[in-house]
């Protein structure tokens, strides 16, 4: 049985799910923040985006949910309501 059948009493703790280890490459987080790779690059060398994960030698990615959690405090801060929880 795989995790989307099997109820969540019986999973195994000892592997976390899928969306907390996914891994977006490059073009997937400029489609997800619509952002230049030029940008996020410059973000970065200023601590300013998340950092990537080295996948090789020449292959970076990013955490999914560090990108999510990046967007909504970048929502909050622009609707100025930074110190509000997200829905």
């Amino acid at each position: 049985m795989s995790d989307k059948q099997t109820p969540p009493s019986r999973r195994s703790s000892a592997a976390p799910t899928s969306h907390a280890l996914a891994i977006i490459r490059l073009p997937a987080v400029m489609a997800r923040t619509g952002l230049a790779r030029s940008t996020i690059y410059h973000m970065l060398g200023r601590d300013l985006f998340p950092r990537p994960i080295s996948l090789g030698e020449r292959a970076v990615g990013w955490l999914a949910s560090e990108v999510d959690e990046w967007l909504v405090t970048r929502i909050q801060n622009s609707r100025g309501n930074a110190d509000r929880p997200m829905a």
